[in-house]
């Protein structure tokens, strides 16, 4: 007869964060579509596919993983890999799209708007003509947006490095046995 595996507490947290985190990926993949507007559709259409379908693979994994199935811890590890990878690349990708939204013609008429509701003695405090208010507003945007965005990568990859780290341990891999 058969013994069932037990499962550690640790093995079902990092798992459930893993299909959660696929899950969220599989609903966001299609917004790279408004984000990366400066590639091809082309491209574009092949990394949506290429996002659905790693989230896809990422929930059945982690399904397993709580299965305690080795080929599904295998591939969570492919998978991260492939994430790092992914990271790698979308950086650049990522603060170009940081650089350009702020510059949004919709963004602009709203930076517009914030001129034109101030106050004359404010404006004349700024000493800023309209279009210098706009410029500095925008690059300021872009900044945020950017240091916002690489938070999250830095985060993504601490993520990254501690499920690659968990699912080689010794303690874990032996629970797959």
């Amino acid at each position: 007869m058969e013994t069932k595996k037990k499962r550690s507490g640790g093995i079902a947290f990092w798992t459930w964060t893993f299909i959660i985190t696929n899950l969220i990926g599989l609903f966001m993949a299609p917004g790279m579509m408004g984000m990366y507007t400066f590639l091809s559709r082309k491209v574009l259409g092949l990394l949506v596919l290429y996002g659905v379908l790693s989230s896809i693979c990422g929930m059945l994994a982690g399904i397993n993983l709580l299965r305690l199935k080795e080929w599904s811890r295998r591939l969570v590890l492919a998978l991260v890999i492939l994430g790092f990878f992914q990271a790698i690349i979308f950086v650049p990708f990522n603060h170009r799209y940081a650089q350009n939204v702020a510059s949004q013609p919709n963004a602009i008429a709203i930076f517009e708007k914030q001129y034109d509701s101030l106050p004359p003695d404010t404006r004349a405090k700024i000493n800023m003509t309209k279009e210098q208010f706009v410029e500095q507003v925008a690059r300021l945007n872009g900044k945020v947006v950017g240091g916002i965005m690489g938070f999250f990568e830095v985060l993504l990859a601490l993520y990254l490095f501690v499920l690659l780290w968990f699912f080689t341990k010794l303690e874990t891999k032996r629970q797959f046995g």
